[in-house]
This record gives structure tokens, C-alpha cells and sequence, in this order.
């Protein structure tokens, strides 16, 4: 078994893009992805009463194949740097991955409804595989944990006699049985265990109940020589944590670990390493944009950044360099700090970004426009599909631009599908953060129509997760209006 699981291994992680005329993209991935399930699932039938088999190949398969619609196969065009995106589809009863350059709108799939069949395939596969595995190795953490992700990404959150809340709660209650004594993998575990039931307390609305354990998980010491390749994912976690919880400045501390390590994309794909100077500014500069706060020092970061970036780059990529840093971190200011700080991104073909700029310009009427073909183009995905950062921006563009109404349809179906929604949702601080200016938003909208119950409801969201964050966090609620 070890050399076949070695040989499904390496196909896994192989990246390559070759061309092929033969392929409707023009190109294919040197590796298949259905021999790798081919050769696991050989095996798993051969073992299919040996826990320790299960534990070995049940989650290379949840790794391989994808329940979400935020799981594309990543290729690289090795000699000409050129990143690629193949989203699963399904041709007879092959499921093939085709890739198509990222640069030429390969992040959208191509397919969607036979990507919607393979999604629901894998997880009913999937779950199938996880309940005979947590069946056969009760007391294996990893088993439930396994088990929790896939019903999660299914919508079986709570209240079925098995359920992700239920699985991921045993899988908490077995690893504090101990069994893990390395103390690098007990706190990973720990902490991957607590995020994932925060997200689900979160999205079934047991907010308090979040807010305390998230509180508990930010108490965690990472161990003093934590593996710096597991350090980014590591931060994300407790980042989304202390973004859920108002804290700003715990972020900014986590934060401080990662200033050498801020990466960006530019025009061409490429990615490039910031200089620690930049990416530091960076950190600080989108923490506060999520956050709604320090409109003062989000003019003055944008302005370091900018002289920086034409210091410390060649003036034939100035631009390039300067865009592709502050488009996230200015986009995400906009509600806080008003759509004319958006007016120092070029203008492109991001209808997100066009709309954020003729509001800025005062013209309401072509801001309106550019939303309307936004929405079109996300006319193939359900509420739950599109991440709550988007969404919360949305709605509060098509609040500013006088569309309340369809602001107010937007958060609300954002809102009922938040059961059913990407896990992303405590993926990152972006996501978190979000997730509570919706609310808060929401809350206000209610409140200017006199209708106090929803305003009542969501407020008591907010105040739940950051009603004890940080001063400047807490003073920007104005809860006052709800009174």
C-alpha cells in the first residue's frame, strides 16, 4: 500500500499544464485526477474494515475531490509562468478537469450545473466513506472531524441524529482524551478543532456561543518553534477569531509575525514577495479597513504605500505594483472611509470598483449600472455561494447609491443562507469582519425604515460578537440609533 498511496500522491500535487490541441482550452494537466481516485479507492476496498487504512486514504480522497465551489485544480505553464484553473466537469462518466489560463477569466467555471452534479456526487461519496470510517475508529478525533466537514459542506449542521455541530463536538471531546503528545500538533489541533466549531455555531446563530469559545481559542499559546510553513495558516485562524471578536489590535499582533510574508498578484499572474516595510503597511492598512475604523490612518498608510512602492520598485512597474497592493485593502475601505478613496485605483474593468468610483464622482446613475451587470455576472451562483465580504460591500454600495431595497434583498438572502453557505466564512479576517459590518448594516437599514424588530435582531448580533471588542471598534457600533 505505501508505494501506490506514494505514487497518488505525487500525481496529486503535480501542477503541470501541457498544451494539447486536442482539448477545448488548448491545454490539459499532465497528471489525471481520476487515476489518483482510481488507485485510493483500489486500496480502500481492499481495507474496508481497517481503521488504520481508513485513516490513511479517506482523507486523501476528501483532499482530491472537491464539495465546495471554491475547490478548482491549480495548474502552472511552467515555461512561460502562466497560471491555470480547471474546474471539474463531467464528460460521460469521466470527471475531467480542463484548464484554462487564469489570466484569461479562468476562476469562473465553465460548466456550472456539471460541476453542481460532480459537487453533490462527491459529497454523498464522501460522506458514505467518513461514517463508515468514524464508525469503524470511534475514538479517532480525525475520523469526526472528517466527518463534520463533509455534512457541513452537505447543510447538516444541527438537529439530524448525525450532524457537523454533533461530529465536530466528539472530535474536540477525543483529542482532549489525549492520544496527541507532540505539542506543535496538539495545539494545531486545537485550534482547527475550536475554529471550525465557531464557524458552526456561527452560522446556525448560536452567536454568544461562538464569542465564548472564540474567546477561549484566542487564549492558545502556539508553541515558542512552530514549523514557519505552518505559521500563515496558523495566523489565519486566530486572525479570523479576533476579527469575529472586534479586536483589532490582537490582529495586528498576529500580524506582526507575518510582515516578510505578504505576497500580491499582478496584472500578468505573477506573484511577487513584498519587501517587509510594504507588506507591514499592508497588514495594518487592510485591518483597519475591515474593521471600519481610523479613516485618517487609512489615507495616510495609502499615501506611505504608494511613495514606497515608487521607491523601492523600478518605475516600469510602479503601477502595476501599486494597483494590484491596494485594490483589496481599499476596496474593503470604501464603506468606512467613503468611495473617494477608491479614486487612487485605476480604472479596469472591475465593476465592483467602476461602481465605487462614479459614486465617488457623484454620478449615482452610472454607479447604478456597473452593479446591475455585477449582478449578472453573478447570476449562476446561489446567496450562500458569493462570500460575505462581497456581499457586505455590495450592499452597502447599492445602499449609498439610493437601492436600498435590493441592498436589503441582498443581506437578507445572505442571511437565511448563512446555513448553507462557503466555510470560508471564518476562512480569514476579511470574512469575519464582514460578516459583522453585514449585520451592523443590516441593522441600520431596518432602523432608518422604522422596522425595529429585524434592527433589534441584528443589532443583537453584532453586540454579541462585538459588543466587548476593542474602544475604537465598540465606538463605531452606534447602537445609540436603535434606542
Amino acid at each position: 500500500m505505501p508505494t501506490a498511496l506514494a505514487l497518488g500522491d505525487c500525481w496529486l500535487a503535480d501542477r503541470t499544464v501541457v498544451t494539447d490541441a486536442g482539448s477545448p482550452s488548448g491545454f490539459r494537466f499532465e497528471s489525471s485526477y481520476q487515476k489518483v481516485d482510481s488507485i485510493y479507492t483500489s486500496l480502500l476496498s481492499r481495507e474496508t474494515d481497517n481503521p488504520e487504512a481508513q485513516a490513511a486514504i479517506v482523507p486523501r480522497l476528501v483532499k482530491l475531490l472537491p464539495i465546495q465551489k471554491t475547490s478548482p485544480r491549480l495548474g502552472l505553464l511552467a515555461r512561460e509562468r502562466k497560471t491555470f484553473v480547471g474546474w471539474p466537469s463531467i464528460s460521460g462518466d469521466t470527471v475531467a478537469y480542463i484548464p484554462y489560463p487564469a489570466a484569461l477569466g479562468g476562476w469562473t467555471p465553465k460548466n456550472v450545473p456539471s460541476f453542481d452534479r460532480v459537487i453533490a456526487a462527491n459529497r454523498a461519496r464522501l460522506r458514505s466513506l467518513a461514517m463508515r470510517w468514524s464508525r469503524l475508529d470511534p475514538r479517532n478525533s480525525n475520523a469526526h472531524e472528517t466527518l463534520a466537514v463533509i455534512l457541513e459542506a452537505s447543510g447538516e449542521l444541527q438537529a439530524q441524529p448525525v450532524s457537523a455541530l454533533k461530529e465536530i463536538e466528539l472530535a474536540r471531546f477525543q483529542l482532549s482524551n489525549g492520544g496527541i503528545t507532540d505539542a506543535d500538533n496538539r495545539f494545531l489541533r486545537e485550534l482547527r478543532l475550536g475554529n471550525t466549531h465557531v464557524r458552526l455555531l456561527v452560522r446556525v446563530g448560536r452567536f454568544s456561543h461562538a464569542g465564548l469559545l472564540a474567546d477561549t481559542l484566542l487564549t492558545l499559546t502556539p508553541p515558542h518553534k512552530l514549523d514557519p510553513e505552518k505559521l500563515d495558516g496558523v495566523m489565519d485562524l486566530l486572525g479570523g477569531l479576533a476579527a469575529l471578536r472586534g479586536r483589532p489590535a490582537k490582529l495586528m499582533s498576529f500580524h506582526e509575525l507575518l510582515s516578510d510574508k505578504v505576497r500580491v498578484r499582478l496584472k500578468s499572474e505573477e506573484i511577487i514577495a513584498l519587501p517587509p516595510l510594504l507588506g507591514a503597511d499592508v497588514l495594518r492598512l487592510t485591518t483597519y479597513a475591515i474593521f471600519g475604523i481610523r479613516r485618517d490612518s487609512i489615507a495616510e498608510i495609502t499615501q506611505r504605500i504608494s511613495d514606497n512602492v515608487a521607491a523601492l520598485f523600478p518605475q516600469s512597474r510602479v503601477e502595476d505594483v501599486r494597483a494590484a497592493i491596494l485594490i483589496r485593502p481599499l476596496t474593503l475601505a470604501a464603506p468606512g472611509a467613503g468611495p473617494l478613496i477608491t479614486r487612487r485605483l485605476p480604472p479596469g474593468d472591475n465593476a465592483f470598483i467602476s461602481a465605487l468610483q462614479a459614486l465617488a464622482g457623484g454620478d449615482r446613475r452610472t454607479a447604478k449600472t456597473h452593479l446591475a451587470n455585477l449582478e449578472r455576472q453573478r447570476a449562476e451562483f446561489a446567496p450562500g455561494e458569493i462570500t460575505i465580504d462581497a456581499v457586505y460591500g455590495e450592499s452597502w454600495l447599492k445602499a449609498a447609491v439610493g437601492d436600498t431595497s435590493r441592498a436589503i434583498a441582498q443581506l437578507d438572502n445572505a442571511f437565511r443562507s448563512l446555513g448553507a453557505s462557503l466555510p470560508a466564512v471564518l476562512g480569514d479576517p476579511v470574512q469575519a469582519a464582514s460578516l459583522v459590518r453585514a449585520m451592523l448594516l443590516r441593522s441600520r437599514l431596518a432602523t432608518d425604515r422604522g422596522d425595529s424588530v429585524t434592527a433589534l435582531s441584528r443589532a443583537s448580533a453584532v453586540q454579541a460578537l462585538w459588543g466587548k471588542g476593542d474602544p475604537d471598534v465598540v465606538a463605531s457600533l452606534g447602537f445609540a440609533r436603535l434606542r
